[in-house]
C-alpha cells in the first residue's frame, strides 16, 4: 500500500470535525465503496464530483489478473428521488499466464458510464429505504481481453438501506449477485465502511479462484474546513489487498 495514505489520513484527522453526508461511491453514486445505498445527495448539495484511483488483483493456479482504475465522476440529483452519474473512467488491464514465457499482456482502456437510481421507499429513522437502478446503463465495460473475460457490463441492482446497514441484489451477464455492506462511525468526523459482494465490478482470472468475491474496507474522512469535502482510503481484496483512495466533494 502507498506510503502516501498514512501520511494523508494524519493530516486529515486534525482537520476534522463532522460527518454522515451521503457522498458518492467511487463510480459516482451515493453509497459505499462499490455499493450504491437507498440514499441521495441533501436537497442543498444536489451536485457532486468524485476523482477515485483503485487497485485489484486477482490470481488462480494459471493466471494473474490486475486491474488499476483512475476515475472521474458527476453525480446529480435533480429530484427527491432521481440521482443520476457520468463517469469517466481510464483504466489499465494487466493479464499474466504464468505458462507465457512473453511479459503480461496489457489494455488501456477509457470509458464513458451512466448510471441511474431511483428511490422507491426513502429511508428515516423508522423504516427500510428501498432503490432501484442500473450501473453502466450504455453497457461499455463489457469486454473480451485475451483469456480473461471481463464479464461486467450493464448492471441492475435492488438495494435496501437502514441506518448503517445496506443488503442489495444485482443483477448482470453473470447472473444474480448479493452484496453487503456496513458503515461505522468511529467519531462525528471518521466513519468505518466495509462491503463484500459475490459478483465484483472488477475485471477477474477464468477460471475464478477460491475466492472470486470481492471485500473492501476503508476510512471516510470530512475534513473540516472545507464542508462537503470527502476522502476515502481503503484496502481493495479478495484475501490479498491492493488500495484504493478517493476525493469527492458536494457543491451547495
Amino acid at each position: 500500500m502507498s506510503r502516501g495514505i498514512p501520511c494523508i489520513l494524519l493530516l486529515a484527522a486534525g482537520l476534522l470535525v463532522h460527518a454522515g453526508m451521503p457522498t458518492p461511491t467511487w463510480e459516482g453514486m451515493v453509497g459505499l465503496f462499490t455499493l450504491p445505498t437507498a440514499e441521495t445527495l441533501p436537497a442543498n448539495r444536489p451536485f457532486a464530483v468524485t476523482f477515485s484511483e483503485i487497485r485489484f488483483s486477482q490470481s488462480n493456479n494459471t493466471a494473474r489478473v490486475r486491474n488499476v482504475w483512475y476515475t472521474g465522476s458527476l453525480t446529480w440529483r435533480p429530484t427527491d428521488d432521481l440521482e443520476l452519474a457520468v463517469t469517466l473512467r481510464h483504466e489499465y488491464l494487466h493479464a499474466h499466464h504464468y505458462a507465457d514465457p512473453f511479459p503480461a499482456a496489457a489494455a488501456d482502456q477509457k470509458w464513458t458510464q451512466v448510471a441511474v437510481k431511483y428511490l422507491l421507499v426513502p429511508p428515516d429513522d423508522r423504516r427500510l429505504g428501498l432503490a432501484a437502478g442500473v450501473l453502466d446503463l450504455t453497457d461499455v465495460t463489457d469486454i473480451g481481453f485475451g483469456d480473461s473475460g471481463a464479464d461486467r457490463g450493464r448492471r441492475a441492482f435492488l438495494v435496501g438501506t437502514y441506518a448503517w446497514f445496506s443488503l442489495g441484489l444485482t443483477y448482470d451477464n453473470r447472473g444474480l449477485g448479493a452484496a453487503a455492506g456496513a458503515r461505522w462511525s468511529v467519531s462525528d468526523a471518521v466513519e468505518i465502511i466495509a462491503e463484500y459482494s459475490t459478483d465484483p465490478v472488477f475485471l477477474q482470472a477464468h477460471p475464478e479462484p477460491a475466492i472470486d468475491a470481492n471485500f473492501n474496507l476503508g476510512l471516510r474522512l470530512y475534513p473540516r474546513e472545507v464542508p462537503g469535502l470527502r476522502l476515502d482510503t481503503v484496502a481493495v481484496g479478495d484475501g490479498r489487498f491492493d488500495f484504493g483512495f478517493s476525493v469527492s466533494y458536494l457543491f451547495p
